[in-house]
């Protein structure tokens, strides 16, 4: 009989219990990173404290009974201090988890700790998940998940071995006791689990996680669809700042710090890519007011937006000047605006989960509620691509659009600023009325003969406003500066203007566009005096043909995405779609491809064999003759002969020469127990069994196994010998009492 598997003792189950637990907390503290909260240094001293415990969990013994006293009180009050500084629930929440992380990793837990440790790692898991929809999130809650399992069981273990036994306690002055097991050399403790395992048990094991994960995957699937964040009110408990320009206001150099940044912005799938519109300025902030070095929304704009609604569908948007029938799918990065990107108005926006915001649809702008802390994204069906904005001129929208164009006509400047900029478009007019277009042409060829594009500008000095200053010099200039400037000289002459921020283009990657940071630009709306606002771009000379800032046949001359960072994106895109943005539509598409491919492959199947049926039915009934018969039956011959080498000489051979590997039994040692087992069958069936020992050579090889499956190996005889030895008396035995 095989002698009964090592099992680990009391302290390596300690050590491993350990072991995973601090894995487990790492993993979930790592899920912190993908949060924009305000705790980096809390999340190091967490990482760093349990990390040391790994490595030295006796130390611990040294921390004083009294801080385990005072710890609850103590994180209670960093809690409240923390919300009530901040007012932010959310991120008070995320550090309290880690703080508890902490406490916990410097403590020797019993059952009910690790059980809390599992429960604040999955709340830290689930919160970044939800906020953040990244593709991490799967990554890390199937580890979190086997981890956790794998420390669940663990404790089971200990705790059927500790059964009985009383923990080390400690006054209030001292602290507890180091176990026994805190003296753990981690090389050993690995090699140790090495040695105790079963790949077969592995393999189960690994199978059963498998299957519990696809289940899991298939029941996320099938179940109805919701927005977890909505239900858990958690983008409610968080707010996050814009991380670009794109907001109320918009400072001279914003938008080119925003081009620095690589970052994604936004991801947008066509429903026709041929159809895609030559020009892609995606407005999202419009702004009428400048003062102090910045344009800004004044507030009798923002009186003009709506009041905030809670829906998910919005329908006619805007007077739409040239719809198309394409179908527009936005996924918006979080932290980038409250604001979204449009090209215009549309016949219907749909939201995949209710939204609180406000519009305006004169400006063709919505804004939601709050800068949202998740991706959003949103479908549009009928959107104006035409870069002109009708206004209503039918009564009585009439009389107030008199004192709406009066917003864009201010210039909010002192007497002899005025006179500077007045005299400026003087020099474009030459003193005359100009119909808007050929002002436009004539402006944006009057800012490029004085100044070139340049993310880095400077303003020369002196007492004027800083835009006039930039605008009369010869300095270069970025987007803000030619759009402020151009929007003031169309004022002074006469010309409603505004500025507008966005994005401008994109990139292909693949079946969608990706519109990242660097895309950010600035440009202007122009009245015509006929009901439309039209798009204009001074930053673009009007002789250029090429280059960065130029939109001219931009569907056709859109660059490509290379490389691993497409390919990773590729897969975030397949993960917002399939995944984050899954819903009844996309459930029921899915269940027909599925049936669609299973009935392809089941009938290629049956054609694939059928075919193979007939090539092998076709071989057989072709005539037989030596060159077809003759390798086959040489073939019969050497696999015959192959097995009969093994089975004689082979199989000792292999068996005598292996060395003590990983598994509980040494291979000679087991094949000595199959040739004992032989002897004892022979035994059974023989007539004269009692006599079977009696027989010399019998009794020498009986004894010669058992050495070599009992005794240590130092003493044993040498194995190959011995099979031989017993291969021949079990044929004598069989032959003389068969």
């Amino acid at each position: 009989m095989e002698k009964e598997r090592p099992r680990l003792s009391l302290a390596e189950l300690n050590q491993t219990r350990w072991l995973l637990g601090a894995l487990l907390t790492l993993v979930a503290l790592s899920s912190v990173l993908f949060l924009d909260v305000n705790a980096w240094a809390l999340l190091g001293l967490a990482t760093l404290a349990v990390v040391v415990a790994l490595i030295r969990p006796s130390l611990l013994a040294r921390v004083p009974n009294l801080v385990h006293k005072l710890a609850f009180p103590v994180v209670l009050g960093v809690f409240a201090f923390d919300y009530y500084t901040f007012r932010e629930l959310l991120p008070a929440l995320v550090r309290l988890g880690i703080l508890l992380l902490l406490y916990r990793s410097i403590g020797y837990r019993k059952r009910r700790d690790d059980l809390q440790l599992i429960l604040l790692g999955l709340f830290l898991i689930v919160v970044a998940g939800v906020l953040t929809v990244s593709i991490g999130f799967a990554l890390q809650i199937v580890v979190f998940t086997a981890l956790a399992l794998g420390l669940l069981f663990a404790r089971t273990l200990v705790d059927a071995a500790e059964a009985g036994k009383k923990p080390a306690v400690a006054t209030p002055d001292e602290s507890i006791e180091a176990p026994a097991w805190t003296a753990v050399h981690w090389p050993d403790l690995l090699r140790r689990l090495v040695q105790v395992s079963d790949w077969r048990v592995w393999c189960f094991s690994v199978l059963l996680f498998a299957g519990l994960v696809f289940l899991a995957g298939v029941l996320f699937l099938s179940i109805p669809r919701y927005q977890l964040e909505n239900s858990l009110f958690l983008d409610r408990w968080m707010s996050r700042k814009s991380v670009t320009g794109f907001s109320d206001t918009l400072r001279f150099g914003e938008v080119s710090d925003i081009q620095k940044d690589e970052s994604v912005a936004m991801h947008v799938e066509v429903s026709d890519p041929a159809k895609l519109p030559t020009e892609l300025y995606w407005r999202m902030t419009v702004l009428d007011e400048y003062r102090d070095h910045t344009f800004g929304v004044s507030p009798a704009l923002k009186a003009r937006f709506s009041r905030e609604v809670t829906q998910s569908t919005v329908n006619r948007f805007g007077i739409l000047t040239a719809p198309n029938a394409l179908q527009w799918t936005f996924y918006v990065e979080p932290g980038v605006s409250r604001y979204l990107p449009l090209l215009g108005g549309f016949r219907h926006l749909t939201f995949t989960e209710p939204q609180v915001f406000r519009v305006s649809d004169r400006l063709r702008v919505m804004a939601l509620s709050r800068d949202p802390s998740t991706m959003k994204a949103y479908r549009i069906i009928g959107m104006d691509t035409s870069g002109v904005l009708r206004e209503s001129m039918q009564d009585p929208a009439r009389a107030h659009v008199a004192e709406f164009l009066s917003l864009f006509r201010t210039l909010p400047f002192g007497p002899e600023e005025i006179a500077r900029w007045e005299s400026c478009a003087r020099e474009i007019t030459g003193g005359k009325t100009m119909p808007v277009a050929d002002f436009a042409k004539g402006a944006i060829a009057w800012l490029h003969a004085r100044h070139r594009y340049a993310l880095q500008s400077t303003v020369p000095a002196g007492k004027e406003d800083p835009l006039l200053r930039w605008c009369v010099s010869q300095e270069p200039g970025h987007c803000e500066l030619f759009a402020g400037s151009f929007a003031m000289l169309a004022r002074a002459a006469g010309h409603p203007c505004r500025v507008v921020a966005g994005f401008l283009g994109g990139t292909w990657n693949g079946d969608y566009l990706l519109v990242r940071n660097s895309n950010a630009h600035a440009w202007c709306e122009i009245y015509d005096g006929k009901g439309n606002w039209l798009r204009i771009d001074p930053t673009v000379a009007p002789s250029e043909t090429g280059g960065k800032r130029d939109a001219a046949d931009l569907a056709g001359r859109l660059t490509t995405e290379s490389g691993f960072s497409a390919q990773l994106d590729r897969l975030r895109m397949l993960w917002y779609r399939h995944i984050v943005n899954f819903d009844r539509a996309d459930q029921q598409s899915l269940v027909r491809s599925f049936k669609e491919k299973t009935e392809q492959s089941s009938q290629q199947f049956r054609e694939q064999f059928q075919k193979l049926v007939r090539a092998v039915v076709d071989w057989f009934r072709q005539p037989w003759d030596f060159s077809r018969a003759g390798p086959i039956a040489f073939g019969a011959l050497t696999l015959a002969v192959g097995v009969w080498w093994w089975r004689r000489f082979g199989r000792t051979f292999w068996i005598s020469s292996r060395k003590p590997g990983r598994t509980a039994l040494h291979p000679v040692r087991r094949e000595a127990g199959r040739w004992l087992e032989k002897f004892e069958s022979a035994r059974k069936v023989s007539a004269r069994s009692k006599n079977l020992d009696t027989r010399p050579e019998v009794a020498a090889a009986i004894s010669d196994l058992q050495r070599l499956r009992y005794a240590r190996a130092e003493t044993w005889p040498e194995p190959r010998g011995v099979f031989k030895r017993a291969r021949h008396a079990l044929k004598t035995a069989r032959s003389v009492h068969g």
